[in-house]
């Protein structure tokens, strides 16, 4: 039998054993292995350990007093070994594949279960996360409607140069001959680039379609000298620049935007807590001191969500697609952000998971040198 190596995730060691089936016979296989517990590494005698394969054929030992178990006369094939305890938690399956021999030194770690089983706690606290959920619900609704994304104008820079080039044309007797009002209309219709260039969601494109054409239109009427015409259409476009933009219904700035994200990445968590509490009190396994985890859950999760949105909130991704084309993520996207922070929220142990194994990826890459 193989000895724990002390890592908590199982290990598969195989050692070759000869293949005794006869000849004539149907092949079969042996599959030897150890359970041990995942803490202690100590070996757990009288633990049922089911073989299952893809066919559906299932077959049942016990361990014995030393903690080992063997299993005989399999067919070949895949075969998945997982320890069926109340008292322990199976960390995860084994796969083994049985081809041409036999296996042995299969190391199975499970972990013991601590903590008494207590329903009616359990369905407490589901109602508990349940109306906290709720309350979040409505809370987030009401906050964004007294409190609404501020409004803004599409530019005070462009609206200053429309105001500028409309102040112009009425004290300019002939348009045609003020190079100043020709120059301040080029400015304008560079500064309506830019600003798409800078926000392409703050200004949809039929909206520039029309103020690019209206600046056109009033350089053609410069050009022929119709200062009337020329200041009604500055007039009409000073109106459109200035009005306030809708911003939607997240809010973008800051400090508004720190409390969004870290309300979506709360919702993902006490979701997470109502589906990972349900499904405790379905199979009567809810430990009452499971609530010291999940209650630093709830605390920890929303915080680290905010700090992992907002770094991916400086980062933009190119993907190419089929064809050759190109698609810019933006991550700062608000939406993008909400989402982000949900997903987060409701996978915490994963994405803890994720966030420490990219710790250890920029500390095993990290070449600097102590002094």
């Amino acid at each position: 039998m193989a000895d724990p190596t002390g890592k908590l995730d199982n290990e598969v060691g195989i050692n070759d054993v000869a293949n005794k089936t006869p000849d004539d016979a149907p092949p079969s296989f042996e599959i030897e292995g150890t359970v041990y517990e995942g803490r202690t590494k100590a070996r757990i005698a009288n633990s049922a350990v089911r073989a299952s394969n893809e066919d559906g054929e299932v077959t049942i030992k016990l361990t014995d007093d030393d903690g080992d178990f063997k299993f005989t006369g399999l067919a070949p094939g895949t075969w998945t070994l997982t320890v069926l305890s109340d008292k322990y938690s199976n960390t995860k399956p084994v796969t083994v594949n049985l081809l041409d021999k036999n296996l042995g030194g299969i190391s199975l770690y499970i972990r013991e279960v601590v903590g008494t089983v207590n329903e009616q706690v359990g369905k407490r606290f589901l109602k508990f996360i349940s109306a906290l959920f709720g309350v979040l619900v409505i809370s987030y609704v009401l906050l964004h409607i007294f409190f609404p994304p501020p409004v803004k104008p599409l530019s005070h820079e462009l609206t200053t140069l429309v105001k500028q080039a409309r102040d112009e044309a009425n004290k300019t007797p002939s348009v045609s001959d003020n190079l100043a009002l020709t120059n301040t209309l080029t400015l304008m219709k560079n500064t309506l680039e830019t600003v798409v260039a800078e926000d392409p969601k703050l200004i949809n494109a039929p909206v520039q379609t029309i103020i690019s054409n209206t600046i056109g239109q009033v350089q053609e009427l410069i050009k022929a000298n119709k200062k009337a015409d020329a200041v009604r259409q500055l007039e009409s476009l000073e109106a459109q620049v200035s009005a306030p933009q809708p911003r939607g219904f997240f809010w973008v700035d800051e400090p508004w935007r720190f409390l969004e994200i870290a309300l979506w990445g709360l919702a993902g968590v006490l979701v997470h807590l109502i589906l990972s509490s349900g499904n405790y009190l379905r199979f009567k396994q809810f430990y009452e001191e499971g609530i010291y985890l999940h209650s630093a859950v709830l605390i920890v999760m929303p915080i680290i969500a905010l700090v992992v949105v907002l770094l991916l909130a400086l980062i933009t991704i190119n993907v190419t697609i089929s064809g050759g084309n190109e698609v810019v993520l933006d991550l700062s996207d608000p939406r993008i952000l909400a989402v982000v922070s949900f997903l987060i929220g409701s996978r915490p142990f994963e994405s803890v998971k994720i966030l420490n194994r990219a710790a250890r990826f920029i500390d095993k890459n990290d070449n600097t040198t102590p002094q």
